[in-house]
């Protein structure tokens, strides 16, 4: 696998070099944001509660009287909601752009869908704004996420859906976006394929020699939205269909990945001992909710439970079937692993 992707690298190199004149020639490039709007400001609220360390719904704070968001740590909340403001645990942020989607890319920034449509990238407090792709209405993105240095997101465009790959750092800033590789079975392909979480791609142990989940994404099948897992410990090819359902979401630990089933339910897949996610009774399967409606955006709190959007606000459910009750509003919802 590193063998591959070293060698995707280095065409990807050739495909930068091989189009530096092109994109110099369609005009700025997306990058940093400057100009007047680029400030954004912390203000308190009197609006609804945000979770900070979301340990149970009594760890909920009030905003009122937060003056500028903390420094991020392990297991800090951060909500979004299609508005400017962003809640980062439980403080809340103007941005200087609406924030969709948001997801940690690191301890310091975020990643997100901005008022353009693009796949944008800022410090938590909103600062130091980088737009990753460039504007294009025909276009539709969404559900950014990180693969080391990559932002992987899904774009619709001419009737398809695909997952793309774009950096935040040198060399590829602002200035290319390419399929993400995915290292599926050649009769996938890359389109029909969405909801990307890569973000503990490359990021185990080399000594943890056991089977893991190290990416999920979703694919358009013939029965419906499918499940599809990446092995980051076997050989090609190293995606499988693991079941069928939308929103997956992988577990810190690798050894878990939540989705939302075709009954509306939160479910769990979770690899079995010494045996590969691909291979027949690779995984086992279980449902943990029962009565959660429009259910989507699914992520892992850092006491292993699984948070999720609601029609009615963001919940999280435990492995003993306790769901808890986040936050009372629409929104998404993500916590810092690092």
């Amino acid at each position: 696998m590193r063998t591959q992707d070293a060698r995707r690298r280095a065409a990807v190199a050739a495909v930068i070099a091989a189009s530096g004149a092109v994109l110099a020639a369609c005009g700025p490039q997306p990058g940093t944001v400057a100009g007047p709007d680029a400030s954004p400001s912390v203000v308190a609220s009197s609006g609804p509660s945000a979770p900070g360390t979301p340990s149970s719904a009594s760890a909920v704070p009030s905003l009122a009287g937060n003056a500028k968001p903390a420094k991020p740590k392990h297991g800090t909340a951060l909500i979004s909601n299609g508005t400017r403001t962003v809640w980062v645990g439980g403080v809340a942020v103007q941005f200087p752009t609406t924030v969709t989607g948001a997801k940690w890319l690191s301890a310091e920034r975020i990643a997100f869908v901005d008022a353009e449509g693009n796949i944008s990238t800022a410090k938590y407090d909103g600062t130091a704004r980088k737009v990753l792709t460039k504007t294009d209405r025909s276009v539709y993105r969404a559900n950014p996420t990180t693969v080391g240095t990559e932002v992987n997101f899904e774009e619709h465009a001419n009737g398809t859906v695909r997952i793309k790959a774009i950096a935040e750092d040198p060399p590829w800033e602002g200035k290319l976006e390419v399929d993400a590789y995915l290292g599926v079975a050649d009769n996938l392909g890359a389109t029909g394929n969405t909801a990307p979480d890569g973000r503990y791609f490359g990021t185990r142990d080399v000594n943890d020699d056991r089977f893991h989940v190290d990416y999920a994404f979703g694919h358009a099948g013939p029965q419906g939205e499918e499940i599809w897992v990446r092995d980051g410990n076997s050989r090609e090819p190293m995606a499988s269909k693991a079941a069928l359902g939308s929103s997956p979401a992988v577990a810190p630990d690798g050894l878990k990945v939540a989705y939302a089933g075709t009954d509306g339910q939160v479910h769990v897949l979770k690899v079995v001992s010494g045996k590969r996610p691909s291979d027949k009774g690779g995984l086992t399967d279980t449902r943990l909710t029962s009565d959660a409606h429009g259910i989507g955006q699914l992520t892992w709190t850092t006491d292993g439970r699984v948070a999720y959007s609601t029609d009615a606000g963001i919940e999280a459910v435990s492995a003993n079937h306790t769901v808890t009750q986040l936050w009372g509003n629409a929104g998404v919802i993500d916590f810092l692993q690092a």
